[in-house]
């Protein structure tokens, strides 16, 4: 119907689905959290057999660190899966699914105490570190927040990340720095977060955001609602596409 929506069908088809995330992370050669995923009993009990323990799991749809899962070792792990590929299926947070006939399991990364999540709308950058709590692997969802300035290799890495991506008006990319070999690997990317103040970055105490211009980041102070730049961001994609439409009718 050439109608200009949000989210788009490129953005819905891979918000919320850590699998399709995977598969667009491969096709893209973006650097992530080494992961497999299966859709097969037989390849699943096969990987269990030489995969490295412990393993981090998925269910492909939830957030905030719900349905993700530290299995530790192998008779755990097939467990899990005669329960994911069994007649009755597993079940996870949401009565009205089950997680059905596949695995996604994440490479664990030893000796980190914080992720860093940095959100991009158009040119503008927000970010802040989320910590582990006590006694968890995990850190999405916990609300333990560090916001302070953010690392430009950091910026750099979740632009290029977006750039490898599919169009989108909002992008947050949860990334960690692995100790082993210092590098940044993505964990998994998000359309929307839950937002509940407008200090979505804060630098040496003050509230603000970078932006990339003239091919550099720049820090601009003074406190933004993101909900606000994503609805700019849609409306000048539908002005872009007014313009287009207008162009190829005159012409």
């Amino acid at each position: 119907m050439n109608l200009s929506i949000f989210p788009s069908s490129s953005e819905i088809w891979f918000y919320e689905d850590k699998v399709r995330q995977q598969w667009l992370f491969e096709e893209n050669e973006i650097p992530a959290i080494k992961s497999f995923v299966s859709f097969s009993k037989d390849e699943t009990m096969e990987y269990l057999q030489h995969c490295t323990y412990p393993l981090v799991s998925k269910e492909a749809t939830n957030s905030g660190s719900e349905g993700v899962y530290l299995i530790t070792n192998r008779a755990q792990a097939e467990r899990f899966c005669h329960k994911v590929f069994g007649p009755g299926h597993r079940a996870v947070n949401y009565t009205y699914i089950r997680q059905k006939n596949y695995v996604l399991f994440q490479e664990f990364i030893p000796d980190y105490q914080h992720d860093l999540r940095v959100i991009i709308i158009g040119n503008q950058f927000f970010g802040y570190y989320r910590e582990i709590p006590k006694g968890d692997f995990r850190a999405s969802g916990a609300g333990i927040l560090i916001k302070e300035d953010i690392p430009e290799e950091a910026l750099y890495f979740a632009k290029s990340v977006k750039e490898k991506l599919p169009d989108t008006h909002y992008l947050s990319v949860d990334m960690l720095k692995d100790q082993r070999d210092d590098q940044y690997y993505v964990i998994e990317v998000s359309l929307f977060n839950r937002v509940s103040s407008s200090d979505r970055l804060v630098v040496d105490g003050v509230p603000g955001k970078y932006v990339f211009e003239d091919n550099e980041f720049s820090f601009y102070p003074g406190r933004v609602w993101v909900q606000e730049l994503v609805l700019r961001e849609v409306l000048i994609t539908w002005i872009n596409k007014q313009k287009t439409l207008t162009k190829k009718l005159s012409d």
